[in-house]
């Protein structure tokens, strides 16, 4: 009987254990749940789901209260890595949640959120991420800035498969690009950027295709363009156009547009909200500018909400004393996509689209199908009745040219007896 008691203890141990082990959940990829204002927040969580997480059921919070965020997620390998944007958070408590979806915890089916916490403390990063992991099979960059008021350097550090240089200098406020050059896909990598305290670990998967993360029957939509940069002199305006594409399957309704609270004193949308929004259409938006007195780089998001759907993108506004655009930027003052990135198609000369069309950067663009113009019956009927009409003059002319002309009388044939 002594023999049986470690061995139920053990059984009914394991029993407890398993379904924590095999549950879903956040993995982060640095030791502290802290960050600082502007750091790119990273992490991936994994876990045996029923249901496939796409960005819908993807949300954050600011204690219990839903706040809009700017992030990208791509399911690899099995893992989920997720990125989002802290720039123009508060310092605070914060988390991010996967709902809605059903997963294995142990032996049963479960649909509980799974969260991680954390906090944005008062320091400011040393510089940002435009994103937080990499999936290619060809040469690629990465953008930072540098959010301090001093100059930073900013450290490079890859092992054998990659080559990048070992350094970038940046200015306060500089926003650069940093160039790797794919040299073998022997493994995956990871890329180490540091400056100060700050250290960022970025996941570069090469070779790999991404796996689909995406359910058919969904309403979804996005912004086109999915960010925006404008540059325009201090005590001025601009204006630009952007997209809202619906990309579901379902019309979506009651859709409001509104600003992250960094941009309200600048920016103004037109329409604020949108009735609806029908399959594989899109709807313009005007974003009107007004610039500051005092130079500044402002960043933040336009954001659409419509149901349990929340969209953004992110807009930079840099205020830049005496600034003149080149003639390039000149051009893309107002309409900056083009036909390709609404994933539509400029109909050929007889064609015409099935609806309306959205005018883009590069002509007019259908979003459905091209269709032959085709005459109608009435359109027949009227160009045989034009020919009539001139069968009918020409006729006419000819009888009022001639009618009563009479031969003349040749009195010396009649004289010569007809001859």
């Amino acid at each position: 009987m002594k023999k049986i008691v470690p061995f139920l203890f053990l059984f009914f141990s394991l029993l407890l254990i398993l379904p924590l082990a095999s549950s879903a959940d956040f993995q982060p990829f640095k030791d502290s749940n802290n960050f600082s204002k502007g750091e790119t927040f990273l992490t991936k969580f994994s876990g045996n789901f029923i249901d496939q997480p796409t960005d819908e059921n993807i949300f954050f919070y600011k204690g219990h209260v839903r706040i809009p965020v700017v992030f990208g997620m791509e399911k690899i390998s099995g893992e989920f890595y997720l990125y989002a944007s802290l720039t123009g958070r508060d310092s605070g408590n914060y988390s991010v949640s996967v709902e809605n979806v059903r997963y294995m915890s142990g032996a049963e089916v479960v649909e509980d959120p799974i969260s991680s916490n954390f906090t944005i403390t008062e320091e400011i990063a040393g510089f940002s991420l435009n994103q937080g992991f990499i999936k290619t099979s060809e040469d690629f960059s990465l953008e930072v800035q540098n959010l301090q008021t001093g100059t930073i350097t900013i450290q490079i550090e890859t092992s054998g498969n990659l080559q990048s240089a070992d350094s970038i200098i940046l200015f306060s406020g500089e926003i650069k690009e940093i160039d790797f050059e794919i040299l073998t896909e022997d493994s995956d990598e990871m890329i180490t950027l540091s400056s100060g305290n700050l250290t960022y670990e970025v996941p570069v998967f090469l070779g790999l295709g991404s796996e689909t993360i995406s359910k058919e029957g969904e309403k979804s939509f996005r912004f086109e363009p999915k960010s925006e940069k404008v540059s325009l002199p201090t005590d001025s305006e601009a204006k630009r156009i952007i997209y809202l594409v619906n990309t579901g399957d379902e019309k979506i309704e009651d859709i409001t547009l509104f600003l992250s609270p960094l941009l309200e004193n600048y920016v103004t949308l037109s329409p604020e909200t949108i009735n609806d929004i029908d399959v594989n259409t899109t709807e313009k938006i005007e974003v009107f500018i007004i610039s500051d007195l005092e130079e500044a780089i402002l960043e933040g998001e336009i954001i659409a909400s419509a149901e349990n759907l929340t969209k953004s993108m992110t807009l930079t506004l840099d205020f830049i004393k005496d600034f003149q655009p080149t003639e390039a930027e000149k051009e893309e003052q107002v309409l900056t996509t083009t036909c390709a990135e609404l994933e539509g198609t400029i109909c050929e000369t007889g064609t015409e689209c099935s609806q309306d069309p959205s005018f883009v950067k590069d002509g007019k663009c259908c979003l459905a199908n091209c269709e032959e113009v085709k005459e109608g019956s009435s359109g027949k009927l009227i160009g045989w009745a034009i020919v009539l009409v001139i069968v009918i003059l020409v006729i006419w002319f000819f009888k009022k040219r001639y009618r009563g002309v009479r031969s003349k009388i040749n009195l010396t044939k009649i004289a010569m007896g007809g001859r």
